[in-house]
């Protein structure tokens, strides 16, 4: 007894050395996470007493976690800070959208992105963002950059039931490009629908590990005010 109330004290008086990142259940699933995986690699290397938590969650449960969770450290699109405040961030990679469809529809034989009368005779799939505000106009005016009015934009609840939908060839989506196997025809879209992924964390919340985390990230830091503008 005498030796497990000593051990139980030396446990409650070391630093604790845990870095929490939460990300978007994509994390795995979208090549353009792959920077950000570099980054938690390269973390690693260099503290390697530290253990690494990585929590992956869809949409709106990830903003919870990050506003009521209280993570060191975020992974997501920049698009999902809109309606925080007192958060900063840091651009690590673009983020680019493609048109997708499954490779056994019809005009999934074009080289080049299908013209869009026939696009616009399809429905639209997408993921539903958080707070589920503003979705399906977002959308809209995004398929209006490439001269496209979907038929009808449909919602689904995350990206496995996205990736579903179109490998089925029940529509076309704007959406990352996702890793592995070859039923889904993705189109290039214009530079101009172009996100970025972003590392993300409150100030006032820092811990010793995030801070070490941030100083591997390029010199530039926002404030979702600044997004905001």
């Amino acid at each position: 007894m005498d030796k497990a109330i000593t051990t139980a004290k030396e446990i409650g008086t070391k630093e604790r050395k845990l870095l929490n990142i939460i990300a978007p259940s994509s994390f795995d699933a979208v090549e353009d996470f792959e920077t950000m995986k570099a980054l938690v690699k390269e973390f690693e290397n260099k503290y390697p007493d530290v253990v690494i938590m990585e929590n992956l969650y869809d949409f709106n449960e990830f903003k919870q976690q990050f506003i009521f969770g209280q993570p060191d450290i975020a992974f997501t699109q920049e698009w999902t800070l809109a309606g925080l405040s007192g958060v900063e961030y840091c651009r690590v990679a673009k983020y680019p959208l493609y048109l997708a469809m499954s490779t056994r529809h019809a005009l999934a034989s074009c080289e080049e992105m299908p013209p869009a009368d026939k696009l616009s005779e399809l429905t639209a799939f997408a993921v539903r963002s958080p707070d589920n505000s503003g979705t399906e106009e977002q959308i809209i005016q995004n398929y209006r950059k490439i001269g496209v009015r979907p038929r009808r934009v449909v919602l689904v609840e995350n990206f496995q039931t996205l990736l579903h939908t179109l490998k089925e060839n029940r529509g076309m989506s704007l959406c990352a490009k996702f890793t592995g196997g070859n039923e889904i025809k993705y189109y290039p879209t214009p530079e101009n629908m172009w996100s970025y992924l972003v590392v993300a964390w409150y100030p006032d919340r820092i811990t010793k590990q995030a801070k070490e985390f941030i100083k591997l990230l390029p010199e530039e830091r926002l404030r979702i005010d600044e997004c905001k503008k």
